[in-house]
Order: C-alpha cells, then sequence, then structure tokens
C-alpha cells in the first residue's frame, strides 16, 4: 500500500473515538499489516541486546527493576527482561493497546520453540522461569491480569511518563525501543526529567532511537530518509 494512503487511513482512524479507534486499528494491522503473523522473537532479541549492553557495561540483569517507555500491542520485551531474571519490570504506555491475543499468540510461539529460545538467551536465559512460563502456558486459558502478575510486570496504560507517581530511585534501568522519536521535544524534556527522578543514581538509560522512515519498512519504493524530502510542514500533512 502506498504510503500516503496509508498514512491517510491511520489520520482518519485517530480522528475516532478513543475506543473505537484503538479496536479499528488494531483489526487492520492483525488483517493487513504488522500483526498479521506476529512473531515475538524480535522483541525478545530486543531486551537481550540491551541486556548484554548492561552486562558489558559492569551491571547485571537479575534481580534488578526495569522501566520500559512504550509498551505496544504486547509487553514482550518485558517478558525477556523476566526470562533473564530481573526482579520486576514497569511497563507504560501513553495509550492501552496491549492485547491478551498476541501475549497468547506470543507463549504459544514460545512453548514450541522453546528449544530455539533457549539458544536466542544462551546464557542469560533462566531456565526456570522459561520452564514456568511453558507450563504457565499450558492452562485452558489466563486473563491478562494473571500474565503479569506471574512474570512480574506492572503495566500503566493509558499514563504520562513526564509523570509516573513512581518513588524516587526505584529503577535500576530506564529503556525503550523505538519511542524517543515519536514524542516533540518538549514532552522528551520532561519524560528524562521524570526518569531521572525515578531511577537510582548509578541507573542506566538505555533508549533506541530509530531515525529511519517508519514507512519505508514495508514500502520498499522509498528510502529510508523518504522523509527528508518534505518540509515540516508538509510531513506533518501527511503523516503528523
Amino acid at each position: 500500500m502506498n504510503w500516503k494512503i496509508k498514512a491517510f487511513i491511520q489520520n482518519c482512524i485517530s480522528l475516532l473515538p478513543s475506543n473505537l479507534s484503538y479496536e479499528l486499528y488494531y483489526m487492520l494491522q492483525r488483517k493487513f499489516g504488522t500483526l498479521k503473523n506476529f512473531n515475538p522473537e524480535g522483541r525478545l532479541n530486543s531486551g537481550i541486546g540491551i541486556a548484554r549492553l548492561i552486562c558489558n557495561s559492569g551491571k547485571d540483569v537479575k534481580e534488578k527493576v526495569f522501566f520500559e517507555l512504550g509498551t505496544g500491542r504486547a509487553p514482550i520485551t518485558p517478558l525477556a527482561f523476566w526470562l533473564m531474571g530481573a526482579k520486576k519490570i514497569i511497563t507504560v504506555d501513553l495509550n492501552p493497546y496491549v492485547k491478551l491475543e498476541l501475549i497468547k499468540d506470543s507463549l504459544d510461539y514460545i512453548s514450541k520453540n522453546s528449544e530455539t529460545i533457549r539458544s536466542l538467551f544462551g546464557d542469560l536465559l533462566n531456565s526456570k522461569n522459561l520452564d514456568a512460563l511453558i507450563k504457565f502456558n499450558n492452562k485452558e486459558t489466563f486473563t491478562l491480569k494473571e500474565f503479569l502478575e506471574f512474570c512480574s510486570i506492572e503495566y500503566h496504560a493509558p499514563c504520562n511518563a513526564e509523570y509516573t507517581a513512581l518513588p524516587n530511585d526505584c529503577v535500576d534501568y530506564y529503556i525503550s525501543c523505538a519511542v524517543f522519536e515519536h514524542i516533540d521535544r518538549n514532552s522528551l524534556v520532561k519524560i528524562i526529567e521524570e526518569g531521572n527522578r525515578i531511577t537510582s543514581p548509578d541507573s542506566l538509560f538505555i533508549n533506541y532511537i530509530d531515525y529511519h522512515d517508519h514507512f519505508s519498512t514495508r514500502e520498499k519504493n522509498i528510502s529510508a530518509i523518504n522523509f527528508l524530502k518534505y518540509s515540516d510542514k508538509e510531513w506533518k500533512k501527511y503523516a503528523g
């Protein structure tokens, strides 16, 4: 689909009442977009990559508290941290996008490909947690609340990361994956200030910022810097 048509559809959906907008956009993503064949490995790899950076900095993942900005459709990166022995993962999003259906799909994938998952995590994996997760997934049904509690994940949405209401110095690692590029400068300054407040003095901020044109991921006839052809005013009209 041409990126301008896709952007137009997205902008139209965003004008609908929130609940309807969320459901309609999810339905389109699930049927035609990136969620059509949902595979958790990409987000698991994001968590593993962040853990490697932490370990290379002389620190550890085990029994630590993480804060993730931008949960998305499923808390897969937080799940990766739990599988590596994190104590707790707090994940927040401005919009309540999480879908239990995608979590179940992810756990089914992990259960059916457990040896691949073990190889993916390597020496970072807490094998007991993976075994427990596979056993948890064998239940006939489970709720979002049950999953989050089982994996020591706190999910807050809608949540404005400028004001988290969390205590001072309660977080060891503050992380995000392809989120900062979507936030305006004034809000970003406040978010980082709040992040400094809730993180401990020897904590780490690890934020992957994706500067490429996101439409180019699926539309191969435009470049990764396609957006630079447009003025700020033009780009806002198309994709703001």
